[in-house]
């Protein structure tokens, strides 16, 4: 369990904060995950970007 945030690879943010993409780049600072913010009306794309499915830059 030591080192199981390595295996995370992909982190999504689903949310209608203006924030949330301000939190996505400041958590890229601090996680070796790819990090993307989605818009909450994007959940499903968030979801399938997530289990790293799509291409959909981060």
């Amino acid at each position: 369990m030591r080192d199981h945030h390595r295996k995370v690879k992909r982190v999504a943010l689903s949310a209608d904060s203006k924030l949330s993409s301000l939190v996505a780049h400041i958590a890229k600072r601090f996680v070796q995950a790819d990090v993307n913010s989605f818009g909450y009306d994007e959940i499903d794309d968030a979801i399938t970007w997530a289990a790293g499915t799509t291409g959909r830059g981060t």
